[in-house]
Parts: C-alpha cells; sequence; structure tokens
C-alpha cells in the first residue's frame, strides 16, 4: 500500500510539473509574440514620425543656414532652437527603436554618466528656462550600462523634477 501511494505522488508531481511547462512554454510564446509586435510598432512609428519632423526639420535647417546672422538676434536663436528640438526629436524616434529592440544583442557598455547627464540637460534646456530651475550634479562614475537606457533613466527623473518646481 505504501509502494502505491509513492508512486501516486510521483505521477501526480510528474503530471503538474508536465502542466506547468506547458503554461510556461504558451507564456514564453506569448512574451515572443508581444515584443515582435512592440518592434513592429515601434518601426512604423519611427517611420511615421520621422517623415513629417523631416518635412519640419530640412526648412527649418535651410533657413538656419541662409540667414543666420541676417536676421535679429531673438529670430537667429529661435532657429536654433527649433534645429536642437527637431534633432532631439530625432534622437528620441531613434531611441524608441532601439528600445523595442532592448535585450537582443543590447551589449552593455562604459557610459560616462557626467557626459550623459550634460546631454539630458541640453535636451531639457527650453524646460530648465522655463521653469528658471538650476540643476546641480556633482561628479558621476563611469558606469558600465545601456546608454540609451541609462539615458531614459536621467531624463525621466530631471523631467520629472521640473514638474514640480
Amino acid at each position: 500500500m505504501e509502494v502505491n501511494r509513492d508512486i501516486t505522488s510521483r505521477k501526480l508531481a510528474e503530471s503538474e510539473a508536465a502542466r506547468q511547462t506547458l503554461v510556461l512554454e504558451q507564456t514564453i510564446a506569448q512574451l515572443a509574440n508581444s515584443n515582435q509586435e512592440l518592434e513592429q510598432f515601434a518601426y512604423i512609428a519611427s517611420h511615421d514620425l520621422s517623415e513629417p519632423l523631416r518635412s519640419i526639420s530640412s526648412p527649418i535647417a535651410l533657413v538656419a543656414h541662409r540667414y543666420r546672422g541676417q536676421l535679429d538676434p531673438d529670430t537667429d536663436r529661435f532657429i536654433d532652437f527649433a534645429v536642437e528640438g527637431c534633432q532631439r526629436m530625432q534622437t528620441i524616434i531613434d531611441d524608441l527603436l532601439a528600445f523595442s529592440r532592448a535585450g537582443r544583442g543590447a551589449a552593455l557598455e562604459w557610459v560616462d554618466t557626467n557626459l550623459l547627464v550634460n546631454t539630458v540637460m541640453a535636451d531639457l534646456s527650453a524646460r530648465l528656462g522655463e521653469t528658471g530651475a538650476r540643476l546641480h550634479v556633482g561628479d558621476l562614475p563611469t558606469v558600465l550600462a545601456q546608454p540609451v537606457h541609462l539615458g531614459q533613466v536621467f531624463q525621466n527623473l530631471i523631467a520629472n523634477a521640473l514638474k514640480f518646481v
């Protein structure tokens, strides 16, 4: 009688393990499908956003090139803001595409966080100016990370902080 119980328990455990394996395999398949859909969405979104951005950035860059110094300084400054805004938008679009591919061959690299934070601050310079906020950053380490992801972390932290200034 005791032998039968041991075999029954083992069979139940094997059956449960097989069931959990099947559930896990289905979940992995769903995740792979979701990742593929995300990448397709990001590709389409980046393409659909890039084209209108080019239709804005090209004429602005042409005006900046042709008329720099011929207009009043405020106009030159506004044109520079527009050019920089277009460049930031293109970077965001590129990062969206890179982020959608995260985890697949995304290698870690040494990132100078001082340089990264300075880039983020430059991207947020208009908002910093609007709020009058001053951001003081001490010396930061060089870390092993994915630059796009770490940059997004700093971008979110600083942008969120500016909301409450």
